[in-house]
């Protein structure tokens, strides 16, 4: 029995920061190594979790942003 699996390529604009690495913005959300980050409130300002418990602020984030093109992969299952 074969399985045949459908990958699509579907690129996207998003932003990566220098000195983080792994770290990109795209679809609203913030990820870190292909998962989610958390949003936090840290005394009224935005903040994001990377490492365990230590927080990077989203305003010191937009001023290293960089903008790219993110491709994503979607997979079709077979059934």
């Amino acid at each position: 029995m074969s399985v045949k699996f459908r990958i699509e390529e579907i690129q996207i604009n998003g932003y990566y920061f220098p000195g983080y690495e792994g770290l990109f913005w795209h679809s609203g959300k913030f990820w870190f190594n292909e998962a989610e980050v958390k949003r936090v409130n840290n005394n009224g300002s935005i903040s994001i979790l990377l490492y365990g418990s230590s927080k990077k602020s989203v305003k010191q984030l937009r001023k290293i942003a960089r903008t790219c093109k993110i491709k994503l992969y979607k997979e079709s299952l077979p059934f």
